[in-house]
């Protein structure tokens, strides 16, 4: 890209975008999102971390073509310590745009930058924080209360917060991410937690005239 950052597509034999790539065509063994489902994005900036990765290419060596075509395809192929070259310089160059961006994960790498490692890298980092279920003390914070004792009071002492669901995390249980941010009902658990305990902007029910 014009800033020097990678941008990722994944898209189906007919050249139509997809969200997602076929488990049985690829994977991702660092199941960035949860899954080994190659999820256009999240997996590719956790996998390309620091950039390219270096391959092994086998046409220029496995060719079974002569003349001109032979020709062109040393054309297109270089050698491998050439790729290797380009790939080192693709790198520097993505790094120096991440750098500003991500420069506390960044550690010296010999003569590279590099992300320090998978635990410290942002994206997989949240993610998984984020697609993980919601304990006593992650819903405090995203409900926006510095301390869970303050909520655990609040469902202890509130019935409704109670019929929400929330009862569990008081026993050191977890509620399902997508049943807190479930809005089948219009408004989540989440949100309706918030209003109950002040916390929200208030919103109104429009009913038809």
């Amino acid at each position: 890209m014009p800033n020097g950052l990678q941008a990722y597509l994944l898209v189906d034999g007919r050249g139509k975008r997809i969200d997602a790539g076929p488990i049985e065509v690829v994977r991702d063994l660092k199941e960035t999102s949860g899954t080994p489902v190659v999820v256009n994005g999240i997996s590719c900036m956790h996998c390309h971390q620091s950039g390219m990765i270096d391959f092994r290419d086998s046409v220029r060596d496995g060719m079974a073509v002569f003349g001109d075509v032979r020709r062109k395809t040393f054309d297109l192929f270089p050698p491998s310590d050439e790729m290797d070259k380009l790939l080192l310089i693709d790198r520097k160059q993505f790094l120096h745009a991440l750098e500003p961006v991500l420069k506390k994960w960044l550690t010296t790498d010999g003569n590279e930058r590099a992300l320090v490692d998978n635990s410290g890298e942002p994206i997989a980092t949240v993610t998984r924080f984020y697609g993980g279920d919601i304990s006593l003390e992650i819903a405090a914070f995203e409900l926006g209360l510095a301390d869970p004792d303050e909520l655990a009071t609040a469902i202890k002492n509130n019935p409704k917060l109670r019929r929400l669901g929330l009862g569990p995390l008081l026993q050191g249980q977890r509620i399902d991410r997508q049943v807190w941010e479930n809005r089948d009902a219009i408004v989540s658990p989440m949100q309706h937690a918030a209003r109950e305990l002040n916390l929200a902007t208030p919103y109104v029910v429009l009913t038809n005239p």
